[in-house]
C-alpha cells in the first residue's frame, strides 16, 4: 500500500432526499440585531474588507456543511487547540 493511512477513519453518511433543503444555511451578525449600533467611521477599503472577509466566512461554512468529513476534522483540531497549552 502506497500513500497516507489515516489514523481515524470518518464514514461519509449517507444524505436523505430532503437534505439539500434543511442545509440553508444563513449567518447573523450583530449588525443584523434590531437596534444595533453602526460605526460610521470605517473607510471604503475597510467596508469592503469586512464584506470581503464574510463572504469568505459563509463559503467555508457551506462547505463544512457539504463535507461531513471536513466538519469532522475541523472538529477534532478545534477540540485539541481548546486543550493544548495555553502558552
Amino acid at each position: 500500500n502506497l500513500g497516507v493511512t489515516p489514523d481515524i477513519i470518518v464514514e461519509q453518511p449517507r444524505r436523505r432526499a430532503n437534505d439539500e433543503e434543511e442545509t440553508g444555511f444563513q449567518f447573523r451578525s450583530e449588525a443584523d440585531l434590531r437596534g444595533s449600533l453602526s460605526n460610521d467611521s470605517l473607510s471604503e477599503d475597510e467596508i469592503q474588507q469586512i464584506e470581503e472577509d464574510r463572504a469568505k466566512a459563509e463559503e467555508t461554512a457551506k462547505l463544512r456543511n457539504a463535507d461531513y468529513q471536513l466538519a469532522y476534522a475541523i472538529d477534532i483540531l478545534t477540540g485539541l487547540n481548546a486543550l493544548g497549552p495555553k502558552n
